[in-house]
């Protein structure tokens, strides 16, 4: 069984006030389905695809409250959000191999489900995929976590210095 997280841009913003600050979200709400064509996220009679865009509840590091986010996102802030969101699995699709795909998170990301870790990735646009470790994912009500850092360490990204007009490191789930 898959788990999939997708993207398709995002089409307008969410302003959410923190501390004084506003981080806008870029959402893409008008997102309806997995796109076609994308082969490894296709469903068939051998796998079953939970889509895990939509409503997720979204925190700062520095914050103990959760608000609501949709995702597939991005937005203008440094820093450490948290993410997450609860799905539910069926007996059958519980049973069988998981694996969760990402299209794309800017720029670190740590993944947990139901509290156990899943994987790390560092890599903004590019797509990956975890395989879910047996008896991680259980019949019923699960929870997805996502830690998502998008501060880039300019020895080691591109660009390979800060620059002051033009460029804008969008962190999210996209």
């Amino acid at each position: 069984k898959i788990l999939v997280l997708s993207v398709i841009f995002m089409q307008f913003a969410v302003y959410a006030g923190v501390y004084g600050k506003d981080i806008v979200f870029y959402e893409n709400r008008t997102y309806k389905d997995v796109p076609d064509g994308s082969g490894f996220t296709a469903v068939s009679k051998f796998r079953d695809v939970i889509d895990l865009n939509g409503e997720w509840k979204y925190r700062l590091e520095s914050s103990s409250k959760w608000k609501d986010v949709f995702i597939p996102s991005c937005y203008e802030y440094e820093g450490t959000i948290f993410f997450k969101r609860k799905f539910s699995i069926d007996s059958s699709s519980a049973a069988g191999h998981c694996k969760i795909f990402l299209y794309g998170v800017n720029n670190k990301c740590t993944i947990k489900i139901n509290g156990y870790l899943v994987g790390n990735h560092i890599g903004g646009y590019s797509s990956f995929s975890f395989d879910i470790p047996d008896n991680i994912i259980v019949k019923g009500n699960n929870t997805i976590e996502l830690e998502v850092n998008s501060e880039l360490d300019f020895r080691k990204s591109i660009p390979t210095k800060p620059y002051l007009y033009g460029w804008k490191n969008y962190g999210g789930i996209f």
